[in-house]
């Protein structure tokens, strides 16, 4: 991805500067979860769920369809996914982000 990032031509930059922008940014801040793993859960969270997403509403009725070749590049990609289910401590998420009482929201 970096390499389209940071060399591209006008024609990618309208047809996918926005995605390669925005996973360019959470890759960038990925990194700052070698120095800081647990704060970084929530950021593991969401490429976890946008990935699901995808696969469930775009990836999967394009297989059904017989379809699913004209995206494979892309799914191939998003099937990544699967590394990041072992590595979530779930335990934690569920005791902090699910059982825990939020906090409150403080005025400015």
């Amino acid at each position: 991805m970096w390499p389209s990032v940071v060399n591209h031509t006008a024609e990618q930059a309208v047809s996918s500067g926005v995605r390669l922008s925005l996973l360019g940014g959470l890759g960038l801040c990925a990194v700052l979860g070698l120095r800081y793993p647990v704060r970084m859960i929530p950021l593991l969270l969401f490429e976890m769920i946008w990935k699901v997403v995808y696969l469930v509403a775009f990836a999967l009725p394009l297989w059904r369809a017989g379809q699913a070749g004209l995206a494979a590049e892309d799914i191939r990609a998003v099937m990544m996914v699967v590394i990041f289910i072992p590595l979530i401590p779930w335990g934690y998420v569920w005791r902090t982000y699910v059982r825990q009482s939020g906090e409150r929201w403080k005025a400015a």
